[in-house]
């Protein structure tokens, strides 16, 4: 993850998309919560459109990993509306 916001934040667009390829093959229900909050701190939409879709397709047992689920209520409240809601 640390690769990926180097390469957002020095503006290395090509680094970038590596770092997306690679972490798109790797999110995973266990690590959704973690790789939405990446994609958005980095701007990645395909990053965070993959988490969310898993997180989507997992509510009950996204809920269930309480701390994580806790953190990312609080930090973009829309989301929870989207999960919940949509």
């Amino acid at each position: 993850g640390q690769l990926i916001v180097a390469a957002e934040r020095y503006g290395l667009p090509e680094l970038k998309r590596i770092c997306e390829r690679v972490m798109m093959g790797q999110v995973k229900l266990q690590n959704s919560i973690e790789m939405y909050i990446l994609g958005m701190q980095v701007n990645s939409n395909k990053l965070t459109k993959k988490a969310f879709t898993i997180m989507r397709a997992n509510k009950a047992k996204i809920v269930s990993q309480f701390d994580e689920f806790r953190k990312l209520s609080f930090k973009y409240p829309s989301l929870m509306f989207e999960l919940f809601v949509s």
